[in-house]
């Protein structure tokens, strides 16, 4: 969920796969897996989902990315509705 907006900017949710540490990621160099673009709302929270399914190697990590199109500041709201969440599918029987 993001902060309210004073214009109707972009805002991109994304989600990148990575195996370095979080301190060492240049998030314009590691591959995207899935993107979503959202505009804001005037005056109002945005709430943004993205869903995907992805194979994963051990050791292999994905990272939320978030971004948007003004040149203001991000902010997420603090918000009980502010979550990732990852599942394992395992292989079948």
């Amino acid at each position: 969920m993001w902060t309210d907006a004073t214009d109707s900017t972009l805002r991109w949710l994304i989600l990148g796969q990575t195996n370095l540490f979080p301190s060492d990621i240049d998030t314009d160099d590691i591959p995207i897996l899935a993107s979503q673009a959202e505009p804001a709302l005037k005056g109002a929270a945005t709430i943004q989902t993205l869903s995907t399914f992805v194979f994963l190697q051990a050791g292999d990590n994905i990272v939320p990315i978030v971004e948007q199109s003004s040149g203001a500041a991000l902010a997420i709201e603090d918000d009980r509705q502010t979550f990732f969440e990852m599942r394992f599918a395992g292989p079948g029987p």
